[in-house]
């Protein structure tokens, strides 16, 4: 297959975007030739790129915050600006794969993104989507308190007009994919399409436990400092542990809402919980805190889905029992899965820090189900069988 990949933006290589570079490598593995096609990318992930296939990135350097009216304030004005902003350059792209003889088009999960669709005719397009805005169908998570309620008021009419082009844009796919069978239900609430799922990988030859680190007493997040990854959850569920058993909370970001973040920080110290922020930690610096980390907590709300590259490091995983958490965290087996209950959460942890064999022997069983379940070879291999599919499809 001759496919070209579009995606918004590659600025770190982590998270979405780095497993979007790993889908492409897969299919690069398999024969076939690739093209991604960029609005913006940092120059170091472009060369990386390169190795994977041909990269060609337009409008990178016409970027914009809007200042704080927009930036801050008028967010939902901010979002159909960046559509409109963006317009000319996803019609520069498509005009270049319309005339690049693809067999399809593999559109990568963005906003920005999915507006290439209108442009492309007579060619199959296939999108992977992480999740549905979730500004829009989880929009109580912006309403938190008085502030919150005003700034989604003066929104809601730019909100509504972006929600309305957003599910315009993702029924114009012949194929939507979705990272776990929970997003593919998302979907179907959103857009009323039927999704494919496609579970993403874990490198576990990248990502393994440094012998020679010793455990140390704190337990490890990974994720964005927003609400809907409940570090907030968490916090407090830890100030119901005994101080003699307590551990530190570690939680590792690469973005993070500034008036949360002052937020967390101001509630562990009330709480009496150790809490330590890290940001845009190094491959070595994420190894050693997965490596010397007792195990790894998740209070995700409602999360589409979860790559537990924690298992690779022959970490548990406690987490709440929602989302697609659940098709990954086998209770009592790789993991505890509790209710969102702060008790029984932190029963959760305090049982793991009291019974440290047990904890490690979950782990030992976490690594052996990521390498056999959960790598990106597998993801590969449906990926292509669902790009074929399409291609054979009417």
């Amino acid at each position: 297959m001759r496919v070209a990949a579009v995606r918004a933006e590659m600025l770190v290589m982590g998270g979405a975007q780095g497993a979007f570079a790993k889908m492409m490598k897969e299919l690069r593995k398999r024969g076939h030739e690739i093209d991604i096609y960029l609005l913006r990318c940092s120059e170091d992930l472009k060369r990386e790129l390169e190795h994977i296939a041909n990269v060609k990135v337009l409008g990178e350097e016409r970027v914009n915050d809007y200042g704080v009216l927009f930036g801050k304030i008028f967010v939902g004005m901010k979002y159909l600006l960046e559509r409109l902003h963006a317009l000319p350059f996803i019609r520069e792209i498509a005009l270049e794969i319309q005339r690049g003889n693809y067999d399809l088009v593999f559109v990568d999960h963005h906003d920005l993104a999915t507006m290439i669709f209108p442009f492309l005719r007579k060619i199959k397009k296939v999108y992977y989507c992480y999740e549905p805005p979730r500004r829009y169908y989880d929009h109580y998570l912006l309403r938190r308190d008085a502030l919150s309620w005003v700034k989604y008021t003066l929104n809601y009419p730019f909100y509504q007009l972006d929600k309305a082009i957003d599910k315009l844009l993702a029924r114009r796919a012949d194929l939507i994919l979705a990272n776990s069978d929970f997003t593919r239900e998302c979907l179907w609430k959103a857009y009323g399409v039927f999704a494919k799922t496609v579970h993403l990988g874990v490198d576990t030859d990248e990502h393994r436990p440094l012998p020679e680190l010793e455990k140390e007493n704190f337990i490890l997040t990974v994720g964005v400092v927003q609400a809907h990854k409940g570090h907030d959850f968490v916090v407090r569920s830890l100030s119901h542990i005994p101080k003699d058993v307590r551990p530190r909370l570690v939680i590792v970001y690469y973005d993070k809402n500034d008036r949360l973040f002052s937020e967390l920080k101001r509630s562990a110290q009330k709480l009496g919980v150790e809490l330590e922020l890290k940001s845009f930690v190094d491959d070595w610096e994420f190894a050693r805190l997965h490596s010397a980390a007792r195990f790894v907590v998740l209070g995700f709300i409602m999360e589409p889905s979860l790559e537990p590259v924690a298992f690779a490091y022959k970490l548990p995983i406690i987490a709440v029992r929602e989302g697609g958490v659940r098709e990954v965290v086998q209770h009592e087996v790789t993991g505890l899965l509790t209710d969102r209950d702060e008790l029984e959460f932190a029963a959760a942890i305090e049982r793991l820090l009291r019974n440290p064999e047990e904890a490690e022997m979950m782990g030992e069983r976490a690594r052996k189900w990521v390498e056999e379940n959960f790598t990106w070879a597998a993801c590969g291999e449906r990926l292509e069988k669902c790009l074929e599919g399409v291609l054979q499809s009417s």
